[in-house]
């Protein structure tokens, strides 16, 4: 289990840093 959370946690981080360039790059534009 605490290795699914580790991933399932990195996965979220990867995601949420994504979102956060897309959201940054659209508001600089």
């Amino acid at each position: 289990m605490e290795k699914g959370a580790g991933c399932y946690q990195w996965l979220l981080l990867v995601l949420v840093q994504a979102v956060e360039e897309r959201y940054f790059t659209v508001v600089k534009v």
